[in-house]
């Protein structure tokens, strides 16, 4: 690969994308005694270096972004022209973005769990209370997935401040239609009065993605979108994600109200309820393990993810697109309170537990079980003394009336329990390929920082257990120490996926 050649004070490094404005690079800064300093530099393609109307547009971004100074908003280091050609040098964030993951979980047919989404959430709500507080208050006007950067150490940024506006008071007129139409309040799409509400309510779209797995409004084009959009018509929330609990449901719905009176007040607002019950610290660590995850090749599988792999987010405004690979659910669910003026239903909350070490007789001791349950299956499958029951047809579930079908990893849980061919393992690797069929998949299924797992009633020891299964729905349960976590799990014929359980 040639060397790309210098620009400014900056050594280009690798190019990261190119799209219609903008073309962005990894560079590194060097100074004395050894500094270096890599950030993600943004530069104005060269054709468009003499229109006024852009480069005041860049200009007015760099200003913007050098007045918003917060952990949750990618920030600017430095801003210049050389040679005529404008650029921008910004925090270079080592991860994905918010829309790479999405798609990421979706292959799993698996919800994002419940922590991350309230973790996302909750840092995206803290990024626009800074911008929203600014003076003059800031409208980011574009807050989508693809401008939500994610790290591998559980960071999370909010980005592109490129068509964000300056509001006068409270409010400003939107000068012509600018976002993304899947994502626009109804304010916005109309070309009307736009206010930090403007915000919330895409932040409401995203959540509804997060949780459903599918965007609210979406129609089979952009104008059906917007008719959508106008008539209020979309599915509710509930039967989408029977996993969410009912006041994070009804703050959703509440987040898309067509009234900008009918959302919250503020952003301010809305982070005091989601910070009252923030998810534990495990979390943000368990969502850099997903980014880890979801920056693996698609063509490359779990076992094959080296821990010095090096793949930067997707620049948003570029036409870069960053590979995404299945990442597995790590976090349990979370509950939060009915918003004021809503009623929800009695939900259990989930216990809490310290982590706890197991001491060291009971490790043995569970190794040495562990070595039994190995022997005594594999003998059992070799002898072929295991029952393989058939699988009965699933029960049908009438659909919401307000909704679209349902998906097929939101049906209840059926009563049978499917053929389970099962190698309880120290190591995935270990583990020799399942039986060659047309109608099975495997599944493995790993613990943190361990368990015993147990799929469809039958136990198959301690975690990591490979299982070679039919395809369809079945339940995993994991246990440790008195604490039990159950997941749904959707094995495809002929493909391994991956389930992460996190015991605490």
């Amino acid at each position: 690969m040639a060397e790309l050649p210098s620009f400014g004070p900056f050594q280009l490094v690798q190019r990261l994308g190119r799209g219609g404005m903008a073309e962005t690079f990894i560079a590194e800064r060097r100074g004395l005694a050894g500094f270096s300093q890599r950030v993600c530099l943004k530069r104005v393609l060269p054709a468009l270096c003499a229109n006024p109307v852009f480069i005041a547009m860049f200009q007015e971004e760099a200003r913007l972004a050098a007045r918003l100074v917060h952990p949750h908003i990618a920030q600017i280091y430095d801003f210049g022209a050389d040679d005529g050609q404008w650029w921008m040098a910004l925090e270079l964030v080592d991860g994905v973005d918010l829309r790479t993951l999405l798609d990421a979980v979706r292959a799993l047919d698996q919800p994002m769990p419940l922590d991350l989404v309230v973790l996302i959430l909750t840092d995206v709500c803290s990024a626009l209370v800074c911008a929203h507080g600014a003076e003059p208050s800031v409208v980011h006007r574009d807050v989508t997935p693809s401008n939500v950067l994610l790290s591998r150490e559980g960071a999370v940024k909010l980005a592109d401040f490129g068509i964000a506006k300056q509001t006068s008071g409270d409010q400003a007129t939107a000068s012509g239609i600018k976002g993304k139409v899947p994502y626009m309040a109804p304010e916005q799409a109309l070309g009307g009065r736009i206010d930090a509400r403007t915000d919330l309510f895409a932040l409401g779209v995203m959540s509804f993605e997060l949780l459903a797995g599918r965007r609210p409004f979406d129609g089979p084009t952009e104008l059906a979108t917007l008719s959508n959009l106008a008539a209020d018509r979309r599915p509710d929330l509930a039967p989408l994600a029977p996993h969410a609990p009912p006041a994070l449901v009804a703050l959703v719905e509440q987040l898309l109200a067509p009234a900008p009176d009918a959302r919250p007040e503020s952003a301010a607002a809305l982070l005091d309820v989601l910070s009252a019950h923030a998810p534990p610290l495990r979390a943000r660590r368990a969502l850099g393990v997903m980014v880890e995850r979801a920056r693996v090749p698609s063509d490359a599988s779990v076992e094959d993810v080296p821990s010095s792999v090096m793949v930067v987010a997707r620049t948003p405004g570029t036409d870069v697109a960053t590979p995404a690979a299945p990442s597995p659910a790590l976090a349990a669910p979370l509950d939060l309170p009915a918003p004021a003026g809503t009623r929800a239903a009695a939900h259990p909350a989930t216990p809490a537990h310290a982590p706890r070490v197991p001491p060291r007789r009971a490790v043995f001791t569970l190794f040495l079980l562990g070595i039994v349950v190995i022997a005594g299956l594999t003998f059992a499958l070799l002898r072929g003394s295991i029952p393989l029951p058939a699988r009965p047809p699933a029960a049908a579930h009438p659909a919401s009336p307000r909704s679209v079908p349902r998906r097929a990893d939101s049906e209840p849980d059926s009563a049978h329990r499917p053929t389970v061919t099962a190698v309880p393992t120290t190591a995935p690797a270990d583990v020799a390929a399942a039986p060659p069929t047309t109608r099975r998949g495997t599944l493995v299924v790993t613990a943190y920082p361990w368990g015993f797992v147990e799929i469809d009633g039958r136990a198959l020891g301690r975690a990591p257990v490979r299982a070679i299964l039919d395809e369809g729905e079945h339940r995993v349960r994991v246990r440790a120490e008195g604490t039990v976590k159950t997941r749904r799990a959707r094995v495809v014929a002929g493909e391994t996926r991956e389930v992460i359980v996190s015991i605490d």
